[in-house]
């Protein structure tokens, strides 16, 4: 694995057993849902993941409905706990993109922007959080701060991190430029507001297809820089996804053997495999996007975010998996290698 990967998986597993990990296990209100009304957060929230987003998720879809969930006293107390731990996570994230501006990063719009019903990104990953959010569930530690610190370098080491930065720094001394963007942002948040009826649902999809379209006919200049931002803002949130996932995971999920064959598809930024695997570890890992190690002594070893898994019950439980390594989100974009 890589040393942004080992560091990774070294921080979600230290914060499992911390502080942070057994309040985020022991809160959960989905896992308290067996008593719950209908209207709660605990008979909503389920297991989705990652954390800190499914709970914003299942608030916004409740709201956006025109049904607002009747919050427990419990539950308005998770809400404020879930709410310091995104401040936490906006932290790590924002020493991650230094030296690079908040102003400069946010002129880029990117899946973030859309808001948690809309998008997996974990909200505003790359605004910046003012005073100690790190001062909360340990997280500030003598032996947690360091290996906060060990993900931070990592990031900061990566190609996708020093592509972003050397155009950042061009940016930032481009008034003419900076203007572009900020017209560009525009543009794209004015394409959002739809006039005919739409439910949620349709809605939500075609807001994320014009995020991922939405500066194809950018200028080139425009384009590039877009792609930096948005292409580190997608190592961050995957890395995000892994920390909280080992974090509120009762083991690390570890595939060594029985996986039969490997399929694989490989593009710039890309490794994805599909394979399905007799091991019943599978079987525990989260709801995508969730985190787990895939060391079956192959080329493909290594930290992989599942984006699908489907279960076969009959007989020998069968589990059908689909993931990404986090290893190709390390790299600089496509658009920097042509």
């Amino acid at each position: 694995m890589t040393e942004l990967e080992l560091a990774t998986l070294e921080l979600g597993v230290f914060l499992r057993d911390s502080d942070f990990g057994l309040q985020l296990r022991e809160l959960h209100r989905g896992r308290q849902a067996g008593a719950a009304s209908f209207d709660s957060l605990a008979a909503c929230e389920g297991s989705s993941a990652p954390a800190i987003r499914r709970t914003f998720r299942t608030l916004e879809m409740a709201n956006l409905a025109g049904q607002p969930l009747n919050l427990t006293a419990e539950e308005q107390e998770y809400v404020a706990w879930i709410n310091k731990a995104w401040r936490a996570t906006q932290r790590i994230a924002g020493h991650c993109w230094r030296p690079i501006s908040p102003r400069v990063r946010m002129l880029v719009f990117d899946q973030d922007d859309l808001g948690p019903a809309a998008s997996i990104y974990i909200p505003a990953t790359r605004e910046h959080e003012y005073g100690p959010a790190l001062a909360f569930a340990g997280l500030d530690s003598e032996e947690v701060a360091p290996k906060i610190a060990a993900v931070v370098d990592a990031c900061r080491s990566t190609p996708c991190h020093e592509h972003v930065r050397e155009l950042a720094e061009t940016a930032s001394s481009h008034a003419s430029f900076l203007r572009k963007l900020e017209q560009e942002r525009r543009r794209i948040i004015s394409s959002l507001n739809f006039r005919e009826p739409l439910t949620i649902g349709q809605t939500h999809a075609r807001q994320y297809g014009i995020v991922q379209r939405c500066y194809d006919s950018a200028p080139s200049d425009v384009r590039a820089f877009a792609d930096a931002v948005r292409a580190y803002n997608e190592l961050l949130n995957y890395v995000l996804f892994a920390v909280l996932g080992f974090a509120e995971g009762h083991d690390v999920i570890e595939i060594t053997e029985d996986t039969g064959p490997l399929r694989c598809r490989r593009k710039p930024r890309l490794l994805w495999v599909h394979f399905a695997s007799f091991d019943p570890q599978i079987s525990l890992a989260g709801h995508p996007p969730s985190p787990f190690v895939l060391k079956a002594e192959t080329p493909l070893d290594g930290l992989y975010i599942s984006e699908g898994t489907s279960m076969r019950w009959s007989g020998r439980s069968l589990v059908d998996v689909h993931a990404r390594r986090i290893r190709e989100l390390e790299e600089a974009p496509v658009s920097v290698l042509v």
